[in-house]
């Protein structure tokens, strides 16, 4: 499916169709009527006054249609819902003022309550008291639209899916309005949106946006080659610009009782796949977390070092980035465990501190303290770390290294293709770290086994110390200090840079 395919306009049918489509078509059916058993009865039903009331009508094939209500001047159509629920039938929003073509109900009649021109935004906004069910696609018919779900009582999906509708939000926030009409935020201060059993097929719109106060994903989350943008905690996101506030930011208050729980959750039966994505946890202590059942819940683990008071991530399954790269914005990141994988095709940035116990894989990487203890990490480009890093136990293989503060390698590997640059001290306790080129602006600690090896040139501008190390070089060393130990310059066919 090409991507001008995702979202193109359903095929419209010449008027002379009208009086079948009519015939398959049956308007107005009450909401018990749309499913089978009791427990659905209120799967779907209309609210609101007569500017924000939608009709409700059925196909012959069983797929329910949404008649939306005329859009404002800015392109909005607002519909108001009690119950909204989407079954294994599938669901058919109908922004066609004709007779039109649908992959779900067949041919369906025009909409009559649309007004002179279809929507550009449908917002389903349910002012009820139930939570909302996504158990089948949506469909737009006419006109591609953002659709917008928005349900402060919670959104679970459980085999989702959307045709026609380039842009999606599942949000428990509410949405607020400009002068002229537009949506200009969604402020969020409750409710979870959990994606479980068949998960969530994203695979043929460009952009996923998922704002709730706690997202759990239990399930596969395919975007492939579209966007996904997570935003988790107490928040106001814009959907125009993308930018998101913190609950002080905004001035906002969680709703309800419940303490504080992690805002992004990706457990162990959970992946989420797409071509970029953006993460971004709260400011007020909950963050995002991907612990795949890996037992104490994030929200108890105490490590202000690495900046989890202001948001996380933590990862024990997958989460796959392709060429549009991973951003984890106001947190930090943590990979929990041999089976948490990170990965990016292209870049991987994290504002907070990343802490990596599994894998991170990408072709750049960009951080600010890193802990890489029993970790592997591994880039094809350069890694940068604007503050401390720990490797204890740990292998960094990367195509080049900058450390702007401290690094303690104690039993760790380190290994760059090209240039390691180190502004800070440097602590090699029975680890080995190895380079093209190594430059030390401060302290260098390489002792007790540690091996500091240079395919050509090592300077050290602080104090060295090289206790029962060994430092190996090809082109040429310099050393603020005279340094004890076993100092060899090697040929160039005798260096090995593991």
């Amino acid at each position: 499916m090409t991507r001008q395919s995702k979202h193109c306009e359903t095929a419209r049918l010449p008027a002379r169709h009208a009086n079948l489509v009519t015939a398959l078509l049956l308007s107005a059916v009450p909401a018990i009527a749309l499913y089978a058993s009791a427990a659905d009865a209120q799967a779907l039903s209309a609210a609101g006054g007569k500017a924000n009331r939608p009709s409700i009508a059925i196909t012959a094939n069983g797929t329910p249609v949404v008649n939306i209500v005329a859009p404002n001047a800015a392109g909005l159509s607002h519909n108001k819902f009690t119950d909204y629920n989407v079954g294994a039938a599938g669901l058919v929003l109908n922004n066609s003022r004709t007779a039109v073509q649908t992959q779900l109900g067949g041919v369906i009649a025009g909409n009559s309550q649309l007004g002179a021109k279809p929507a550009k935004v449908i917002l389903n906004e349910v002012i009820g008291a139930n939570p909302t069910m996504l158990n089948g696609t949506t469909e737009i018919a006419g006109k591609s639209a953002h659709l917008i779900v928005a349900n402060p009582n919670g959104i679970t999906v459980n085999g989702g899916g959307f045709i026609n509708a380039p842009r999606t939000t599942l949000t428990t926030g509410k949405a607020t309005f400009d002068s002229l009409g537009n949506i200009t935020n969604i402020d969020t201060t409750r409710g979870r949106i959990e994606i479980q059993g068949k998960g969530l097929d994203a695979t043929r719109i460009d952009q996923l946006d998922l704002i709730a106060r706690s997202i759990v994903v239990n399930a596969a989350l395919h975007a492939d080659g579209a966007k996904v943008v997570g935003v988790g905690g107490v928040t106001r996101h814009s959907l125009a610009s993308g930018a998101t506030q913190s609950a002080v930011e905004a001035g906002l208050t969680a709703e309800g009782s419940a303490p504080r729980t992690v805002a992004i959750d990706v457990s162990k039966l959970g992946s989420m796949y797409a071509n970029s994505i953006r993460l971004v946890g709260s400011r007020d202590g909950v963050g995002v977390n991907d612990n795949n059942g890996a037992g104490t819940p994030v929200s108890a683990r105490s490590m202000p070092e690495w900046g989890i008071d202001s948001g996380r991530i933590n990862v024990n399954g997958l989460i796959q980035a392709g060429s549009g790269g991973a951003s984890f914005s106001t947190g930090s990141l943590t990979v929990i465990g041999k089976t948490g994988t990170v990965s990016s095709a292209r870049g991987l940035s994290v504002s907070g501190g990343t802490r990596n116990e599994g894998n991170i894989l990408a072709r750049t990487l960009s951080v600010e303290n890193l802990d890489n203890s029993t970790g592997t990490l591994k880039t094809t480009g350069k890694m940068s770390v604007s503050g401390s890093t720990e490797n204890t136990l740990g292998r960094i293989d990367v195509g080049s290294a900058s450390f702007v503060g401290a690094v303690s390698n104690d039993r760790g590997v380190i290994h760059s293709a090209g240039k390691l640059n180190a502004a800070g001290l440097v602590n090699n306790i029975l680890g080995e770290i190895s380079a093209q080129s190594i430059a030390i602006d401060g302290r260098l600690y390489n002792e007790h086994g540690g091996l500091l090896r240079s395919g050509s040139t090592i300077k050290v501008n602080g104090y060295t110390s090289n206790n029962d190390g060994t430092i190996e070089y090809v082109s040429s060393a310099k050393f603020a200090n005279p340094v004890d130990g076993v100092v060899t310059k090697l040929k160039p066919g005798n260096v090995s840079m593991r």
